[in-house]
């Protein structure tokens, strides 16, 4: 954390464009839980950045030269499992959004998304959630819907597999979900954190986090974006 603050998180901008490194800058110079400590303007700058000043967040643009923002999350993980990066881009794509979780980030922005949007996921990811913007979660579950799928069948053989392997958590089996977790599940389509989804359930983080890996674990997915999409899909909510 920085001298001026035990609480003060150092945060690091990686974009190629300049007007945008300026502007968020000067926003985050407003905000006294945050102190910009490095800029970066490509994905080497980014490894670099983190090497030498081990922030606790990393704001991180997608599409630069020489190494885009998803390779550079990936080879930072290989060095660092505690700085929490989070991708601030214009993409919308499912495959980019999936790409970028399986590197390892921790968060998932637009670039239009407003000031005080962008602080609660910066807090938010600091505490330990996943923050994946609501407005990017309904583009992505609109794209989804589109596609021809047989998620249907693959929850189905999922189910059976943990049911066959005797698979069970507080005496139910994985075959189907329980309401609370359909709650969650329903909360969790909405693009809402794992903090927000405890506060609106009155349940504790911890325990939506519990919630979470059991419905990853029914629907047969790796995580929370594939959830939500199958869970469009299959009509779930």
């Amino acid at each position: 954390m920085s001298s001026q603050s035990s609480s003060t998180l150092k945060v690091v901008v990686v974009d190629d464009h300049s007007i945008v490194r300026v502007g968020l800058r000067m926003l985050l110079d407003t905000w006294s839980e945050i102190e910009l400590v490095g800029e970066g303007k490509d994905g080497v700058e980014a490894i670099e950045l983190v090497e030498a000043l081990s922030p606790d967040i990393v704001l991180m643009d997608i599409a630069m030269p020489t190494i885009d923002g998803i390779e550079a999350s990936r080879r930072i993980r290989a060095f660092n499992k505690d700085v929490r990066i989070i991708m601030l881009t214009s993409h919308t794509d499912i495959k980019v959004i999936q790409a970028s979780l399986a590197a390892g980030v921790n968060g998932y922005c637009l670039k239009d998304v407003s000031d005080d949007r962008l602080k609660r996921a910066i807090l938010s990811v600091a505490e330990g959630d996943v923050w994946l913007d609501a407005r990017a979660s309904k583009d992505i579950l609109r794209i989804a819907c589109g596609e021809q799928s047989t998620d249907t069948k693959e929850i189905s053989a999922g189910a059976e597999k943990l049911e066959e392997e005797g698979a069970e958590t507080e005496g139910k089996t994985y075959g189907s979900l329980s309401s609370r977790e359909m709650e969650v599940l329903q909360l969790l389509v909405q693009g809402l954190t794992n903090k927000e989804i405890g506060k609106k359930l009155f349940i504790t983080r911890d325990t939506v986090k519990t919630h979470i890996r059991h419905i990853m674990e029914k629907l047969a997915v790796s995580d929370r974006t594939e959830a939500a999409v199958k869970a469009v899909r299959c009509n779930m909510v």
